[in-house]
């Protein structure tokens, strides 16, 4: 279906009506929340979240959707503001070939044995994972983004409280998972 009644048309006049509604407020919100980053932080974190916006289907455009682009606005703009990140470790070696240079890190390792472990391990761990329930996967894989408890919370309309029972409940299941895997298959996890 690509007619005007396609669920991508209808997602696109959604964006833009979202977009014209809240393009304004978005930089004073972030601005407020972030004022180290500057005006060019600012404008960018917002950028960065309207077109993460766009890629994320699954984020309703209503007042939810506004408090997740926000937050995404607000945390991009504090790692864009966190300099600390870019202070060279020591001063710059005139040359490579300096005495002081440290060698190149090692590169991945070319042994289909190693590629072959690594995939047979990426494919127990998805399995082990699609055995939680949605909400434990939905927000461990949030937690794991770098989102704090009341953030997860903040996004998916719940409590803190709800947030911690299942990333625990999904923690443990995923240990008792990957140890009954790990014990089958003789697989242990790196």
């Amino acid at each position: 279906m690509t007619g005007p009644e396609s669920p991508v048309a209808d997602r696109q006049v959604a964006l833009t009506a979202f977009y014209a509604a809240h393009h304004r407020r978005l930089p004073a919100r972030v601005h407020a929340h972030a004022r180290k980053a500057g005006p060019a932080g600012v404008e960018d974190a917002c950028a960065y979240a309207w077109m993460t916006l766009v890629r994320r289907t699954d984020i309703g455009l209503d007042h939810h959707g506004y408090a997740w682009l926000v937050t995404v606005a607000v945390r991009e703009a504090w790692r864009l503001a966190d300099s600390s990140r870019e202070q060279p470790a020591g001063p710059f070696l005139p040359h490579v070939d300096h005495p002081d240079e440290l060698p190149e890190p090692a590169g991945p390792s070319g042994d289909p044995l190693d590629h072959a472990i690594a995939a047979e391990l990426h494919r127990a761990r998805v399995a082990a994972f699609s055995c939680l329930e949605e909400r434990e996967r939905r927000e461990l894989l949030l937690h794991a983004g770098g989102y704090s408890y009341h953030e997860v919370a903040a996004l998916t309309d719940t409590t803190y409280t709800a947030v911690n029972h299942r990333l625990v409940n999904g923690r443990s299941r995923l240990r008792r998972i990957w140890g009954a895997n790990s014990h089958a298959t003789g697989l242990q996890a790196v």
